[in-house]
């Protein structure tokens, strides 16, 4: 599980925040976010970016990749599907690489 959420915010710092904040919508989007932040907070260890991106991701991850599901999880929650599809090559390919 550490290895895992390690690649997945490895993959997160070198692609684009998966965050969205449509103008019109900027106080919706920064709720959505928070939410995500909210549920990786432990003991000492408050709300961060970087543990939102990883528990919006570990959701987006665990919906089946057949159908809409997905999509309108990044809808509803205001995240980038590329980008969030984006990560998770990143993530398979620096697992390759750490497996040689």
């Amino acid at each position: 599980a550490a290895t895992d959420a390690a690649l997945t915010v490895a993959a997160a710092l070198t692609s684009r925040n998966p965050f969205l904040a449509p103008l019109e919508s900027r106080e919706e989007a920064h709720k959505a976010k928070r939410k995500f932040a909210d549920k990786m907070v432990v003991d000492s260890v408050g709300p961060s970016d970087h543990m939102a991106v990883l528990a919006a991701y570990r959701e987006w991850d665990s919906l089946s990749p057949q159908g809409d599901e997905r999509y309108e999880f990044c809808r509803s929650n205001f995240l980038s599907i590329k980008t969030l599809q984006g990560m998770a090559e990143l993530k398979r390919s620096l697992l390759e690489t750490l497996s040689e």
